[in-house]
């Protein structure tokens, strides 16, 4: 079962990731966003 939210939350980061930089936010602090192999780590090590 946790490997199924594990799934479902991956495939909704990749969905949002997109939409973040048109958040006022996002243009505000101007962030630059990667993904690689440590961020995806970092996400699997903490789910």
């Amino acid at each position: 079962m946790a490997i199924i939210a594990l799934a479902i939350s991956f495939v909704l980061l990749l969905l949002v990731k997109p939409l973040l930089p048109q958040l006022n936010y996002a243009r505000i602090f101007q962030w630059e966003l990667e993904s690689d192999f440590v961020v995806y780590g970092i996400f699997v090590f903490f789910a």
